[in-house]
């Protein structure tokens, strides 16, 4: 890259001492928001109708959303590459934001269109198509709108509070939508009937015009930033992308952070996605205890999220992290040991902490895989956004894909049958299990990774460091500009 372009800033495109504006604060995580809702619908709905309202075989289903998952997520590095090595005159990461964010809407309302009348075999063709062009589509977008984050700014602190926003949007959107999608569901059912797909069609296809609209928002109004890179000597701006890969595989914090983002996303998605069965066929819930369960899946991380950040910062992520764990391990574990019958106020202590737990872990996130970014450019030179934060949608992904794939086999196993669940006492311990025991088993593993993460005692000598060679870059890059204005 030569100077001149160096220092030439395009459309949205600002200096390192541009501080970050009080509305880019409010609009950025608009951006999570919306990631939220297509989760939700992805890991709660998607399921729920491919079984029950399009008859297809749980088996055959979470098959689908396994293998699909996970090779989507092997394709997020090289999204996460192609998108470090945009050069626009819009930036790096917002073209992608401002014109990608229609295709996640469009794709998620063809999945959710499945026509009634085709064979199985049609149905099952046509869920696998526009179900990888969602995966496709989300990745396209949600992988450069996370590397913009990490050029709004280098302060650790002010990270964390983004983050929070971003969370507390995350939360605050599902929450919406889990309340207000069934109820346009509910009505529309009673115009096109119970059993028709046309009630969610229609409900998705407007809340999905409304959370685009919101995405290319965030591109066109969010302005990203140049930092100066504290390259080594003899380094490069953009190594190939084969040096790059080398360079990923070598930052063990990456796997570190992004094997905590894949238990997170796994163990929430186990939860998000038995939600619909356990309250239909185990608690019989009505309206009230349904919205008690919604409130708690949503609005209790979200208003964790406002308080938790200060402590993150305070005490480093490790800790926090593993305090979440154990906060939601003490909410599972109070369900199982009231058993299947347990009084509707256990039930829902259990669930506040178990959400609340994972919240609590999650505002260590996205902070920690920036940590990762600054650890790659103290330790190599090279910042490598994207690819690291590839590594946050990947497990965003193959978390709840997996979660998905691993419920829908569990009721193949129990003879899961919508017509019997409701009276079949075998078949609703088979739930209660998937949703308190299995989760329970995955926090504990997820406590003794969380353990390995150490990265936060090493961060004041790393941002020191990187301080010192950033400056060293930037006055080597001024007087090389003086000297191009002598000649």
């Amino acid at each position: 890259m030569t100077r001149e372009k160096e220092i030439r800033y395009g459309r949205g495109v600002v200096g390192p001492d541009v501080k970050v504006a009080k509305y880019e604060r409010f609009v950025y995580p608009l951006g999570d928001g919306v990631q939220a809702v297509v989760s939700l619908f992805m890991s709660m709905y998607f399921l729920f109708y491919a079984t029950t309202i399009m008859g297809i075989d749980p088996a055959i289903a979470g098959t689908m959303t396994l293998v699909a998952r996970i090779f989507d997520a092997l394709n997020d590095p090289v999204m996460g590459l192609l998108a470090d090595r945009a050069d626009t005159r819009f930036g790096t990461y917002r073209p992608f934001v401002i014109f990608g964010s229609w295709t996640i809407g469009a794709s998620i309302i063809l999945l959710f269109a499945m026509p009634a009348g085709i064979s199985m075999t049609g149905k099952i063709i046509w869920m696998w198509v526009f179900y990888i062009l969602e995966n496709m589509a989300v990745t396209l977008v949600g992988i450069p709108y996370k590397g913009m984050m990490t050029h709004l700014t280098n302060d650790g602190a002010e990270r964390v509070f983004i983050n929070r926003n971003c969370l507390v949007y995350s939360y605050m959107f599902a929450l919406v939508g889990a309340i207000a999608v069934p109820m346009m569901i509910g009505v529309m059912s009673n115009l096109y009937g119970e059993d028709s797909g046309m009630p969610y069609t229609i409900s998705i296809c407007i809340i999905m015009v409304i959370c685009c609209t919101l995405f290319t928002l965030v591109g066109i109004t969010v302005k990203e930033r140049k930092f100066t890179v504290a390259k080594l000597d003899g380094g490069v701006d953009k190594p190939k992308i084969s040096d790059s890969l080398k360079l990923l595989f070598k930052n063990k914090y990456w796997y570190i952070i992004t094997g905590c983002a894949l238990f997170n996303y796994f163990i929430s998605g186990i939860n998000t996605t038995v939600t619909l069965y356990y309250t239909n066929y185990v608690l019989k819930a009505g309206a009230i205890l349904s919205m008690i369960t919604m409130v708690a899946n949503f609005g209790i991380p979200m208003l964790v999220m406002l308080i938790v950040p200060r402590y993150t910062v305070k005490w480093g992520k490790r800790k926090m992290g593993v305090i979440g764990i154990l906060i939601a391990a003490a909410g599972m574990g109070l369900r199982l040991a009231a058993g299947m019958d347990a009084p509707v106020l256990v039930y829902t202590i259990g669930l506040f902490l178990f959400n609340g737990g994972i919240a609590s872990y999650t505002t260590c996130q996205a902070p920690g895989m920036m940590d990762c970014i600054e650890y790659s450019e103290w330790k190599f030179g090279v910042r490598n956004d994207g690819i690291i934060m590839s590594g946050y949608l990947m497990a965003s992904k193959a978390g709840p894909g997996l979660a998905s794939a691993l419920v829908g086999f569990a009721l193949k196993m129990i003879g899961f049958d919508k017509a019997l669940a409701a009276t079949d006492v075998a078949m609703q311990h088979g739930i209660f299990n998937c949703a308190v025991l299995m989760p329970l088993c995955f926090l504990g593993a997820f406590f003794l990774w969380m353990l390995l993460w150490d990265l936060d005692k090493k961060q004041p000598k790393i941002r020191a460091e990187l301080a010192e060679r950033r400056a060293a870059v930037a006055a080597q890059m001024k007087e090389g500009q003086q000297a191009d204005r002598i000649i």
